[in-house]
């Protein structure tokens, strides 16, 4: 990369990271920043945050005292949702079971949020995903049971911070209908259209603000993805590695830096024959083994998932042993029985493709490694 462009990448970043640290400065002085939600360290909890306050919200029965006020323009403006329904007397569940899930994987499972109308009949489930990769067939689960129990009357929302589709791996390769619905837009939108009107609950008002302000943090604004990638991959780059010794000015950046290496090298791997399932590329040894990499994990990690048992314990140690497990590791593994994780972490004295390579060594060790035991 010439000079020039390194200047004007820098110049770049520079001028969105004053803007966001003029916009924390003010929120700073305004008091904005005191957030219970963050405080509590919640922000990007799924189940004892996000699941919990939108299912309370969405409660017609609940403590907020206001009725259906929150779930009737959620029925209508963000499920999309022509049919009139009773509102008022909607049940809203959170985690709720279904059974234990069927070893084909087509039955059972839970419901992130689950909201049951009556006269008539109807089912809206909501499948939230903020950090967690997505399951195999958990669509398709959720579809088959609504499909059983309500005929055509529900819709399967499924809730991200940016709005992506689900993973192939989630649909089970069948043809379910699905509404995508992120908190970027939808959520921080209907919540807001909402707190507008709301004068006679002062601390359902506060409360409500304070989780917007958790979502738009969540979905990072000030600071898009497609900035920081560009922004970490030249940072990266052999010529540059000097500039990202320094880099830790640049906060905003920074916090999302493992992340984004972790995403850019699932890339590498997909191209290289690996599987995406949402969260984890994988690549299958046999029908009952796999090599994986996770990468929307803060700590990356690899390794490997079986469902069989190990007979030759020698030969397994000297498969784990090329591939940079410890003892100590090994021992772990014997007691856990079919599945082991290698933890990375990603420094400031070499690139990406170090990092890639790294990775790449383990997982062909690994592969190769388990090709040669016998059966």
């Amino acid at each position: 990369m010439q000079f020039s462009e390194t200047k004007d990448l820098l110049e770049k970043a520079e001028h969105v990271i004053r803007k966001t640290r003029k916009v924390q400065e003010e929120k700073e002085k305004s008091g904005e920043c005191f957030n219970t939600f963050k405080i509590l360290g919640m922000q990007k909890n799924e189940v004892r945050l996000h699941s919990a306050f939108l299912s309370e919200i969405l409660d017609p029965k609940a403590v907020h005292g206001l009725g259906d006020y929150f779930l009737k323009p959620f029925v209508k403006n963000v499920a999309k949702i022509d049919t009139e329904l009773d509102t008022k007397n909607a049940e809203v569940s959170v985690e709720e079971s279904i059974g234990a899930i069927s070893e084909d994987g087509k039955a059972g499972g839970r419901f992130d949020i689950a909201i049951k109308f009556h006269n008539p009949d109807y089912l809206i489930l909501i499948e939230n995903k903020i950090d967690a990769g997505d399951q195999i067939s958990q669509l398709q689960r959720y579809n088959n049971y609504a499909k059983k129990n309500y005929k055509d009357n529900y819709k399967i929302l499924y809730l991200t911070v940016d709005g992506h589709t689900p993973s192939r791996l989630s649909l089970g390769n069948a043809n379910i209908p699905y509404q995508c619905i992120s908190y970027k837009n939808d959520i921080k939108k209907w919540l807001t259209e909402c707190i507008e009107k709301i004068d006679t609950r002062p601390f359902v008002d506060i409360s409500v603000r304070q989780y917007i302000a958790v979502i738009e943090e969540l979905t990072n604004t000030e600071l898009e993805d497609t900035m920081k990638k560009e922004i970490i991959e030249k940072l990266y780059s052999k010529e540059n590695l000097e500039l990202a010794k320094v880099a830790e000015e640049f906060a905003n950046i920074w916090e999302e830096k493992d992340l984004v290496i972790s995403r850019i090298i699932a890339e590498k791997l997909i191209s290289e024959g690996f599987s995406d399932n949402g969260g984890q590329v994988y690549k299958k040894i046999d029908d009952n083994l796999k090599i994986y990499f996770e990468y929307e994990n803060y700590s990356p990690n690899l390794g490997f998932k079986t469902e069989k048992k190990f007979e030759n314990k020698k030969a397994l140690k000297q498969v784990l042993a090329a591939a940079g497990c410890s003892e100590f590791r090994m021992s772990n593994l014997e007691d856990s029985g079919n599945w082991l994780s290698f933890y990375f972490t990603y420094g400031t004295n070499r690139t990406i493709e170090d990092f890639y390579q790294a990775i790449k060594n383990v997982l062909d060790q690994l592969e190769n490694g388990f090709k040669k035991i016998p059966q």
